[in-house]
């Protein structure tokens, strides 16, 4: 796998081998997309799916190819061609927030499992709520994250949400808590939302995701 433009631990992994997670690999248009299965079996039309750990990639599972070669057609014959084209095509960014559940990020996934013969660690892939079927007629993954609040927290204190980034994924969230602070108000929580962005210079994958408490 090559990282073009990386730096730090991922420059230091380009041009590394590493094992593979297990794939199903879709393409549509002269498009190819991409999801990953928790378990290396045939996968059924019911069969959820998991988001793919590589860059490159945006949260429908489709590839920026960029200069990936690819081949002309979309025959069995050349299904090779399409994998060869995309892990011999330069990885340069994340298109997406947290892609791994490993405990290092993405960066420390794949340092783990340089030059390693061994199992990919299914269990760092995100599961999402899409089936193989779903994801072959292109219908897109929504994902439900629900924050539940204590009944017995006092009502008249705010609910404080701290939004760590507000690009992408921020500031979609950031759009929709102004109908939140006006639903929690109308459910007798009259102080609403205090709301803190947080903007450090580098992100950790495992910190994409707001946080939202009660104090």
């Amino acid at each position: 796998m090559f990282y073009q433009n990386a730096e730090g631990k991922m420059a230091d992994l380009n041009g590394g081998v590493f094992p593979q997670p297990p794939l199903v690999w879709k393409v549509s248009n002269g498009e190819l997309s991409i999801r990953a299965l928790s378990v290396n079996n045939r996968p059924q039309a019911t069969t959820t799916l998991a988001a793919a750990p590589f860059w490159n990639l945006s949260d429908d599972g489709r590839v920026c190819t960029g200069t990936m070669r690819r081949p002309d057609s979309a025959t069995v014959a050349v299904i090779p061609a399409w994998e060869r084209g995309f892990y011999e095509s330069a990885f340069t960014h994340a298109n997406v927030g947290r892609i791994t559940r490993h405990e290092g990020g993405f960066e420390g996934l794949w340092e783990s499992l340089k030059g390693k013969r061994r199992r990919f660690p299914t269990e760092t892939l995100i599961q999402l709520p899409q089936t193989l079927e779903q994801f072959v007629r292109g219908e897109r993954a929504i994902m439900r994250i629900e924050h539940a609040l204590s009944l017995h927290t006092d009502a008249r204190r705010p609910v404080r949400v701290l939004v760590a980034g507000a690009g992408g994924t921020g500031s979609a969230i950031t759009m929709g808590l102004p109908y939140l602070d006006q639903a929690l108000r109308v459910w007798g929580r009259f102080a609403g939302l205090d709301v803190f962005f947080w903007m450090p210079t580098r992100f950790r994958n495992k910190l994409r995701a707001p946080a939202i408490f009660d104090l």
